[in-house]
C-alpha cells in the first residue's frame, strides 16, 4: 500500500449490539440447483432495530455489523466532505416491538474497493455452477487487501469479498479522532482479525448495491478471478 488504509471497526460490547427488531424479516431466494445455496438473502429497508436501554455511542452496530449513526454524524461527514456511503433512515422500537423517536440512520458504503487482490492470499474455494454461489479463502495478509488500481477513490469503501469491512482513507480516521466520534475506531486495515472458520462467504453483490452497479462490479469481479 502507498498510504494509509483503515478498517472502521466496531467499539462497543457484543451485548451492547441493536438487536434486530420483533417484525423484521430477510427475505431468501434459494437456488434452483443446489437448495443448500441462498441465491440472494435480501434485507428490508429501513433497518427497524431493538433498543434495550443503557447509553448511545455515536456509531452503534447490529449483530451483522451495519454502521448505524445520529444526525451528529452525518453533519460530520458533510462538513467534512468525506464520500462513499449514503445515509438511510433506519426505525428504533422498543422491546414491546413499539416504534420510538430515534433519527436514527443506516451508513450505507456506496465506495467500491474491487476485489482483494491475489496477493492478499483471497481466492475462490468453490462456485456453484447454478447460481455463482462462491466460497473465499480468508485472507493471508490482510495489509495488501486493496487493489488501487481497482479502487474507485472513495474515502469510505468495501473490497470484495469482505462486505461487512467498512474500509477508510487517512481523512476519515482524523474526522473520528478530531470529532471525538464514539463507537468506532479507524484500525490498520493490517490488524483485521482472521477469518471465522477460515472462509468468506459474501453472498450476491445484488444484495449490496443497487442493480446497475452490482451488474458492472460482478462482470469486474468476473475478470479479476480469471486472471
Amino acid at each position: 500500500m502507498s498510504f494509509p488504509i483503515y478498517w472502521l471497526k466496531p467499539d462497543v460490547k457484543e451485548d451492547e449490539r441493536l438487536r434486530y427488531g420483533k417484525h423484521m424479516a430477510f427475505r431468501t431466494q434459494l437456488c434452483d440447483g443446489n437448495p443448500d445455496h441462498a441465491r440472494r438473502q435480501t434485507r428490508p429497508t429501513p433497518l427497524r432495530l431493538e433498543f434495550r436501554g443503557g447509553g448511545l455511542t455515536d456509531f452503534l452496530w447490529t449483530p451483522y455489523s451495519e454502521a448505524i449513526v445520529g444526525e451528529d454524524v452525518v453533519r460530520v461527514f458533510s462538513e467534512c466532505g468525506i464520500a462513499g456511503c449514503e445515509f438511510i433512515p433506519a426505525e428504533l422500537e422498543n422491546t414491546m416491538g413499539d416504534q420510538v423517536a430515534s433519527d436514527l440512520y443506516e451508513l450505507r458504503v456506496t465506495g467500491w474497493g474491487g476485489m482483494a487482490s491475489a496477493e492478499s492470499g483471497v481466492r475462490v474455494l468453490e462456485e456453484c455452477p447454478h447460481c455463482k454461489h462462491r466460497v473465499f479463502s480468508g485472507y493471508t495478509d490482510a495489509s495488501r487487501l486493496v487493489d488501487l488500481d481497482a479502487w474507485d477513490g472513495s474515502d469510505i469503501f468495501i473490497v470484495w469479498p469482505l462486505p461487512r469491512y467498512l474500509l477508510a482513507v487517512e481523512s476519515v480516521k482524523e474526522a473520528l479522532v478530531e470529532r471525538q466520534l464514539t463507537g468506532v475506531k479507524a484500525v490498520p486495515i493490517s490488524k483485521l482479525p482472521k477469518v471465522v472458520a477460515g472462509t468468506l462467504t459474501p453472498g450476491n453483490i445484488r444484495d449490496w448495491f443497487d442493480t446497475d452497479r452490482a451488474g458492472a462490479f460482478d462482470a469486474e469481479i468476473d475478470a479479476a478471478l480469471r486472471v
